[in-house]
């Protein structure tokens, strides 16, 4: 920020010009985070590693096409125009010659082509179900499921095993393929040369060179067709990233967008009667939502899983959008404010955040290695942690498991006890609103949720 509260704006320095192939490779990440901005439509659970996948894919094909195309033009182009200059009447084999290499080529890609497609789609399946039982791990054990999910990868990993297996002779018959029509050709060019020699228009160095020329020629096209095994899956990769950002964006910027208010009491945030459904859901996910939050009162959010908590975070920060009913900041829509300038006003912590082993002090240190005890002790009171640290045995020397798994990940009433009022959800709709003791008495659910995490919150009343 600049003196007068104005942020400041660094420019950024000039950068050579970069080849498409380099663009590619540098923006991965962009293209990944693309990925994110179509939950609605892709689902980007299922789809991220496949998405790299592709991506991979891409830039090792862009890489050897950019070899390939240079070096094995140049010399298959100028050992024709060298042939031709040397013996006009056996060049003419180049015209036989190359033409069945190509009808080769051009026949194992064809073939090659639906069966890589295939199995990206069953590599996608894969990936999947390994995702599913790793993140349901603990459900499986419970239900005893372990040999039904083991069956179940294992049907879908031997048919991509097939496939990829089919897909890899066809792949293995090119080498081959090139090799034995390059040996013919050898043998051909004795073969008619033997007679320029015998006669003495040809001489013995002259159809020695010819066939240098013609190995040239010959290695060109092989190395094309090493870049053509590449290119059935390079094909399939580009029609999956070229579907994946053609994709609509769901939550468009404003055509006419309109300016925030300065108001002397500040901005507020409300909700009219807002109703949100997930594209395919049975049920609305909201229905009815209908509050308001003033400048600096604090409101906490609480409810069951699948309440609809994260839901209204999100159309809040307008990661979707609602039904054709407003959610107003300062009077105005969320939706004919910029993006730029709504995320001026809010702040937006995603609910998982992940923890790294060792002890909550080296954690704190991850962004900060030489933090002073008094800097981490500040640190968690912004977060409103200090008091979770404070409640443990060894405080800051806490040891944390891999991800916090030996914290709990749920949210707890201590937390939002204490705010101006507290949002009761349960299946999508209000079900209380006010202060931690008048909800106590009033809200069954609110007060179902303090007895289940057995907190102090309940010996307060």
């Amino acid at each position: 920020m600049n003196d007068d509260g104005a942020p400041r704006i660094f420019a950024a320095p000039e950068l050579p010009p970069k080849s498409w192939r380099t663009r590619l490779l540098t923006y991965r990440g962009v293209l990944v985070a693309l990925l994110l901005c179509h939950l609605g439509q892709v689902i980007a659970s299922l789809m991220l590693p496949e998405f790299s996948a592709d991506l991979i894919d891409e830039g090792i094909v862009a890489e050897q096409a950019d070899r390939i195309l240079h070096f094995g033009v140049a010399m298959g182009v100028g050992g024709a125009i060298m042939a031709m200059r040397h013996d006009l009447h056996l060049s003419l084999l180049l015209l036989v010659i190359v033409p069945i290499l190509a009808l080769i080529l051009g026949v194992l890609t064809f073939l090659a082509t639906p069966l890589f497609q295939q199995m990206q789609r069953q590599l996608d399946g894969v990936n999947a179900i390994l995702r599913e039982q790793i993140t349901g791990i603990r459900v499986i054990r419970s239900f005893l499921q372990q040999p039904r999910e083991a069956s179940r990868f294992g049907r879908a990993n031997a048919d991509l095993t097939d496939t990829a297996t089919r897909a890899g002779r066809l792949g293995a018959m090119t080498m081959p393929s090139v090799t034995a029509i390059m040996q013919l050709g050898s043998v051909a060019l004795i073969w008619f040369g033997a007679d320029g020699v015998l006669s003495g228009d040809l001489p013995v160095g002259g159809l020695i060179a010819f066939m240098s020329y013609m190995a040239l020629i010959l290695i060109s096209v092989m190395m094309m067709g090493m870049l053509i095994v590449m290119l059935p899956r390079a094909l399939v990769s580009a029609r999956r990233i070229d579907t994946l950002l053609r994709t609509p964006v769901t939550v468009e910027p404003p055509a006419q967008p309109m300016a925030l208010p300065t108001l002397p009491q500040g901005l507020t945030l409300r909700f009219e009667k807002v109703c949100f459904g997930y594209p395919g859901a049975e049920s609305m996910a909201l229905g009815n939502i209908s509050f308001e939050v003033g400048q600096g009162e604090v409101i906490g959010i609480i409810g069951p899983t699948g309440s609809g908590k994260t839901t209204i975070v999100n159309l809040i920060a307008r990661l979707d959008d609602p039904s054709p009913v407003r959610i107003t900041l300062g009077g105005v829509d969320l939706r004919s404010i910029t993006p730029e300038a709504l995320s001026e006003q809010i702040g937006y912590v995603p609910q998982k955040a992940y923890l790294f082993s060792g002890t909550a002090a080296q954690t704190l240190r991850l962004g900060v290695p030489d933090a002073s005890e008094e800097l981490l002790w500040h640190a968690l009171k912004t977060a409103q942690a200090a008091e979770f640290i404070r409640a443990l045995p060894d405080g800051l020397q806490a040891p944390v498991a891999q991800g916090g798994t030996n914290f709990s990940g749920g949210q707890r009433v201590a937390s939002i006890c204490d705010a101006d009022r507290i949002l009761v959800l349960d299946r999508g709709c209000i079900v209380g609103l006010g202060s931690h003791t008048d909800l106590m008495r009033e809200c069954p659910v609110y007060a179902d949720i303090v007895a289940s995490q057995d907190s102090t919150p309940a010996e307060r009343v």
